[in-house]
């Protein structure tokens, strides 16, 4: 039982390190995305 516990805790702990990775990415793209539409904005002539 505690082993299993013990694999489950281990699980949950990379499944959270892997989705908070994916939320960091996704925001970072997200920021990216905004600077290049605001940088577009100020070069249009």
């Amino acid at each position: 039982m505690k082993e299993s516990i013990c694999i489950f805790s281990s699980f949950l702990k990379i499944c959270l390190r892997k989705c908070s990775c994916y939320l960091f990415f996704l925001f970072y793209f997200f920021k990216q995305s905004q600077a290049r539409d605001i940088f577009l904005k100020n070069t249009k002539f």
